[in-house]
């Protein structure tokens, strides 16, 4: 039995956030139960999220879209992935076995695989995310690799920056050609070339108890 069907008279046609063109995305619903390892059980004739074509969610596994969320271009969702809320994967980005929540965007060619995002995470460019929890407006761009690793609170990797196994938080940005392997990263830190191993990296804000302002 077929996993899902578009809605031929549920439609949005929407801006495409890059290209600025016209794009037509069409609400799936499901055709039989979907068993789902991260959500659980999804009934049949289960109303999802968006696609722009039967090319965007793979119709072999137990992915599945909910609410609004929307994947189209030549966008892939495969290997048990759910894309929640408004979540949107669009262009060449191919996103497996993961959790996409909220408004969390990831497009360009970027290759997601065994993560989370959540709360208005950005992943752009030719980056590589594996196995890794992104949380928190958070933004991976360019060719960063970034593998085992936990991103919180607006923390950035950038250009062909390799970030393994190390947990970064607050506005600390990594990029260039840095390459950070089993660090804590925080505070307003900026790498942009190097390696760092085994190392707690921090920039923090001082404050001027009595004036109120940063001490820099």
């Amino acid at each position: 039995m077929e996993k899902y069907q578009l809605l031929k008279h549920d439609y949005l046609d929407i801006v495409h956030p890059v290209s600025k063109i016209n794009v037509r995305i069409f609400r799936i619903i499901s055709l039989r139960p979907i068993e789902n390892p991260f959500h659980g059980h999804i009934p049949a004739e289960t109303i999802g999220g968006y696609v722009q074509g039967m090319h965007n969610l793979d119709i072999n596994d137990e992915s599945w879209l909910f609410h609004t969320s929307k994947v189209f271009g030549n966008a892939v969702v495969s290997l048990n992935t759910v894309v929640y809320d408004s979540a949107a994967i669009f262009e060449a980005a191919t996103v497996g076995g993961s959790i996409i929540r909220d408004y969390s965007k990831i497009y360009g060619e970027a290759k997601i695989l065994s993560s989370v995002f959540e709360g208005r995470c950005t992943v752009s460019g030719k980056s590589n995310v594996n196995a890794s929890s992104i949380y928190n407006s958070c933004l991976i761009d360019g060719y960063a690799t970034v593998i085992e690793t936990t991103m919180k609170d607006g923390s950035m990797i950038r250009g062909s920056a390799k970030v393994s196994k190390s947990v970064l938080t607050d506005t600390c940005e990594i990029g260039g050609t840095a390459n950070i392997i089993n660090c804590n990263v925080g505070g307003r830190f900026v790498c942009m070339h190097g390696q760092h191993t085994n190392e707690s990296l921090f920039d923090d804000i001082v404050l001027n108890i009595e004036s109120g302002k940063s001490a820099e």
